[in-house]
């Protein structure tokens, strides 16, 4: 197992230049850290517009239809179930040449996404440059797949990037 993503946090600062409400959720807190959600109750009114865990998308799931999903996935369980039919779906992302020090995949999806393949995804490095990253300026700059739609781009999803501005993600 990965040292690095077992040692990630996500990290909540609801308030900018300032930790007051500031929340930390560590990945290996999570009773399965490869396929954990993270609790975001402690995060005001965010859990209804995100679902934030750990893994991949396996399937559409009712209670995340207007919702953004963001997942964190590490490549050693990508690599793991590459040839298995339960992430065939994410076969064209997760096909591509990553880095050689490519940890970790982070994607957003709509929760009322029927095609399980469409997300954004950064590919996030153990290398210096990507250590600590904020989850709305790499969605922002994340590579759109398949290219025809965007996430935040229709009705009330048009406000998330401000709620998602207010997470970071942190590699140790």
């Amino acid at each position: 197992m990965c040292p690095e993503f077992l040692n990630g946090k996500l990290i909540y600062t609801p308030h900018k230049e300032s930790d007051e409400e500031m929340a930390v959720f560590n990945i290996s807190d999570l009773w399965n850290p490869l396929g954990g959600r993270f609790n975001l109750s402690l995060c005001g009114n965010t859990a209804q517009y995100l679902c934030i865990s750990t893994g991949y998308r396996k399937e559409k799931k009712a209670e995340n239809d207007e919702k953004v999903e963001i997942w964190f996935t590490p490549w050693f369980l990508v690599e793991k179930e590459l040839s298995s039919k339960a992430i065939s779906h994410h076969y064209s992302i997760f096909s591509l040449p990553w880095r050689e020090n490519d940890s970790v995949s982070v994607s957003w999806t709509g929760g009322n996404w029927e095609n399980l393949e469409w997300c954004d995804y950064h590919l996030m490095s153990t290398g210096m440059d990507n250590l600590y990253i904020n989850l709305s300026e790499k969605w922002q700059n994340s590579p759109l797949w398949p290219p025809r739609r965007h996430l935040f781009s229709m009705g009330p999803r048009r406000a998330y990037p401000a709620i998602v501005s207010r997470f970071a993600f942190e590699l140790k």
